[in-house]
């Protein structure tokens, strides 16, 4: 782990204990909010839902670095939607559930209520009218057998359960191209050493979001409270990850999309007065939002580390940048009379995977020094079949 990185010690951390009970608080004062007619009172209840998230992210810890961390990020992303959804877009006057014509505004409480809750479990938009419907991975042709699509869910949690293990058996075996114990600059590895040790960070990591998707919609499903094809795949076709821009907007989890492109726009819009259509304002979003991005993740960090001193928003600030470079040359390639689009030629996407291999073998960095904590634990089936450990530590 990165050396400038001082973790809090044992019995000097003055933060007082984590309280799930308040989060819970903060979750239902947020759905209530949803329920409101009145702007003033959905005003008043999102400043004390917001108070107690600051207070829990902030003035509180777990005990637990490794739980500290997602924590963390999660209770500022509920902060920031629920700002996109009372503050910003106004979802009870603006959103839709398809097939509902009149705004839900005046329907009765209880109509209301369930209006929230579905808008409060669905951060994607499934099911409502500002869904991205061309983002969204679904089985073609859709799975009509409840029981075949409960095994299928069963099979991927199971082989990226195995993938997990796989990363992270490489953190527990003396590697010296992905061991944490290394400090300074990412350039004294040699790049293939560096894009394999990546791998092994990035495995373990899409593994336990999927995992997590996987088991709530399982859950919901067998409950009878959803039907299958209200969980579609999490993440998109891994083959259109051809650019850094493809990555974030096609293969990755779009949870946090609708709340990062609505305060980008009110940025740009209502702060700074911006025109829409224009380059700049078009480059606004794009710093706007992986700003946001960036300060979320960057206060799991928070709470991990007990201050501001880590080094993921630098990460998320980077990928804004490989935007703007790769937009350059495409910019440059157009200039030349140069055919360079991947979406159409094969061979300029075997580049274009190649690129964002290196970009993000170079770009993780700042994340991997703030998140891999040298001698911590976790469990491996690999390493307990293979030596006996079934609990290896980080070396």
């Amino acid at each position: 782990m990165n050396s400038a990185i001082k973790l809090p010690i044992p019995g000097e951390d003055t933060r007082r204990p984590f309280s799930f009970s308040l989060l819970a608080l903060s979750q239902l004062i947020f759905i209530f909010a949803l329920t409101q007619k009145r702007s003033w009172v959905t005003h008043l209840l999102f400043g004390a839902m917001a108070s107690i998230m600051c207070y829990l992210a902030l003035y509180t810890t777990t005990g637990n670095i490794t739980i500290d961390n997602p924590v963390g990020s999660t209770i500022f992303t509920f902060l920031f939607m629920a700002s996109d959804y009372l503050l910003v877009s106004n979802a009870p006057k603006n959103f839709r559930l398809r097939g509902q014509k009149e705004g839900i505004e005046e329907a009765s409480f209880w109509e209301r209520l369930k209006w929230a809750l579905k808008l409060f479990s669905s951060p994607r938009g499934i099911g409502w009218t500002h869904e991205p419907v061309a983002l969204i991975r679904r089985p073609n042709p859709p799975i009509r057998s409840k029981l075949k699509w409960l095994c299928q869910q069963l099979f991927w949690i199971a082989w990226w359960v195995l993938l997990m293990d796989v990363g992270g058996v490489s953190f527990s075996i003396p590697l010296p191209f992905v061991t944490a114990s290394h400090s300074g600059s990412i350039w004294r590895y040699w790049a293939v050493k560096r894009a394999i040790g990546t791998l092994s960070y990035a495995l373990p990591a899409v593994a336990t979001i999927g995992n997590i998707y996987r088991v709530l919609a399982i859950t919901t499903v067998v409950l009878g409270l959803c039907g299958t094809d209200e969980w579609p795949e999490l993440f998109g076709w891994w083959g259109n990850a051809w650019s850094v821009r493809s990555f974030w907007g096609h293969t990755w989890h779009q949870m946090l999309r609708h709340l990062l492109l609505s305060h980008s726009k009110f940025f740009a819009h209502k702060i700074l007065k911006l025109k829409r259509g224009t380059a700049t304002t078009r480059y606004v979003y794009l710093y706007t939002a992986f700003s946001l991005s960036g300060f979320i993740h960057q206060s799991g960090e928070r709470m991990m580390l007990g201050h501001w001193g880590g080094t993921t928003i630098y990460f998320y600030l980077g990928q804004a940048l490989a935007i703007s470079f790769e937009e350059g040359v495409m910019w440059c390639a157009a200039k030349l009379k140069i055919s360079a689009n991947p979406s159409s030629s094969w061979i300029w996407r075997v580049v274009g995977y190649f690129w964002v291999w290196i970009w993000f073998s170079v770009s993780l960095d700042p994340v991997m020094s703030g998140l891999m904590i040298r001698h911590s634990e976790h469990f491996s089936l690999i390493m307990g079949v293979w030596k006996g450990d079934w609990t290896p530590r980080v070396v």
